[in-house]
């Protein structure tokens, strides 16, 4: 099962690492953990 599109998004999210998208403390930031953690 080789789909280019979520390979392409797995190998993003393993390569960029976004500086200023999540504020400890948001909302946002709360889900980011949430979600990294599942």
């Amino acid at each position: 099962m080789s789909n280019p599109f979520l390979k392409q998004v797995f190998n993003k999210d393993k390569t960029f690492r976004p500086k200023r998208k999540f504020e400890p403390g948001t909302q946002r930031f709360e889900l980011h953990k949430k979600a990294q953690a599942s």
